[in-house]
């Protein structure tokens, strides 16, 4: 059964942004639960709290205005006095119980109960007659005071005791809000960096496939696994990848054969020049030996560039192994060496030599291309007098190979062009005499990648070009 895939990055995106924002969206409504319940459960204290003392207070005050009604009747026996008396005496009860519903408290229903049954059973005419009018208080008056100051006690100790609670809730709900924003931080930043490592490895494959196309790595099938429109974007790559290796191919092919077919020309005119300069076709004027002599350099050089070509044609095709065994590379700089002292005698060139042991584990035949093309490219860029610089020597498990000259050398900003095929430097198309095709170093880049190792361009002691180049030690 086939994994599941998203249709495009699009949605993968989309419902990133959705699953990311879901425990955002929860913790915003759960918070607002929380501060609507604590809000309602404060405003309950605060307003059951502020009825409750005014209830408590009314209470006080009209036991206090009924001692005094009485008190008023016991002297002036004014009828309407006593029915203010019997009006607050109403109102007693009403404020009782008002009290007994905001704070159903046992001790508050029990002293409201007796503060009332105590008030209903004071009789005025028998206050009147018993002489309770002294300049004290009445002693059934004063009972009726101390429950009441007791009911408003027992009302601040419940609403104090509320508004603590209250407090408590608060304190613990702020708590549970921060583990619950930190809890929804880590949960959001988790599913966040779980959906961009979803869309940037598919991203990632794209660009190490690009980066791999660029550099000219064609063998290697391209594969991007994750939504439908980035795999299919991989496929479309792969295509591109076996149409350029099929180009490729066919420009490798075409080179040899062009190459192949040069040769033979090439060799009858460098023969004719030789039998020319030689003199063997008869004595030259000295117009027709310079004649000769330019026909033979320039047959030469054609040669060359011929080789080069063949060389990097046979470099191109990947699948062909390398013929692995231990090469001794200071003995092949020496025989590269000595096969260009002709040109170094006659450029009058000062050659610097520091050439240590040092044995390589590679295929000879291809390492001594890659030397030669060194030797070559610094000799002819090296001016007359000039120097030349050859150095070997074993770096820990690196073998160090450096080649230098006093020519033009090479701008910082090319150093990594001139690796290319066909790709030739500013300053050396300034010098039309040492003008070649632009193969030279390409050849050198894929026998020293072939080989695990590096090379770089380098401002060594040398005026001009010094190119550093680093061997797996065998």
């Amino acid at each position: 059964m086939r994994a599941f895939r998203w249709r495009s990055i699009n949605a993968l995106v989309v419902v990133g942004f959705a699953v990311v924002g879901l425990p955002l969206i929860g913790a915003i409504l759960l918070s607002t639960v929380y501060l609507e319940r604590l809000t309602r459960l404060g405003e309950v204290a605060v307003v059951t709290g502020v009825a409750a003392t005014r209830q408590a207070r009314i209470l006080s005050e009209q036991l206090t205005a009924m001692e005094r009604h009485a008190r008023q009747y016991a002297v002036l026996q004014d009828p309407a006095l006593l029915e203010l008396y019997e009006r607050r005496q109403e109102r007693v009860a009403a404020a009782a119980e008002e009290l007994r519903q905001l704070l159903p408290d046992a001790e508050i229903g029990a002293a409201t109960t007796e503060l009332l049954a105590r008030s209903r059973a004071v009789s005025i005419t028998s206050f009147a007659r018993n002489g309770e009018v002294g300049n004290g208080r009445a002693n059934v008056f004063e009972g009726l005071i101390e429950i009441s100051v007791a009911i408003n006690n027992r009302v601040r100790v419940l609403t104090e005791t509320r508004i603590a609670e209250l407090q408590r809730q608060s304190q613990r709900t702020q708590q549970l809000l921060v583990w619950q924003a930190g809890a929804v931080i880590v949960l959001a930043v988790a599913l966040a960096a779980i959906f961009t490592l979803m869309i940037s490895r598919a991203v990632r494959q794209l660009v190490i496939a690009i980066t791999r196309l660029g550099e000219g790595r064609f063998e290697e099938t391209i594969r991007v696994r994750g939504p439908e429109d980035l795999e299919h974007l991989g496929t479309q790559l792969d295509w591109l990848r076996r149409r350029l290796l099929e180009t490729e191919e066919d420009k490798n092919v075409f080179l040899r054969h062009v190459s192949h077919e040069l040769k033979t020309p090439l060799a009858n005119i460098r023969e004719g020049s030789e039998l020319l300069v030689d003199g063997t076709m008869g004595a030259l004027s000295e117009g027709q030996r310079e004649v000769a002599g330019i026909l033979r350099e320039n047959s030469l050089l054609l040669q060359d560039q011929i080789e080069n070509l063949l060389s990097f044609s046979a470099w191109q095709n990947l699948r062909a192994p390398l013929e692995r065994r231990k090469v001794r590379l200071d003995a092949l700089m020496r025989r590269v060496l000595e096969r260009h002292r002709l040109g170094i005698r006659r450029l009058e060139l000062k050659v610097l030599e520091r050439i240590e042991p040092a044995t390589v584990q590679g295929d000879e035949q291809k390492l001594e291309v890659m030397i030669d093309n060194l030797i070559s490219n610094a000799v002819k860029f090296s001016p007359e007098g000039g120097r030349l610089l050859v150095e070997i020597a074993p770096r820990g498990r690196k073998v160090q190979l450096r080649v230098g000259d006093d020519g033009p050398g090479i701008e910082p900003a090319e150093r990594k062009r001139v690796f290319r095929a066909f790709y030739q430097g500013r300053r050396a198309a300034l010098h039309s005499h040492v003008q070649g095709t632009g193969l030279g170093l390409s050849v050198v880049l894929e026998c020293v990648r072939a080989h695990g190792g590096t090379v770089r361009i380098t401002d060594g002691e040398t005026d001009g070009a010094t190119f550093d180049v680093e061997l797996p030690r065998a």
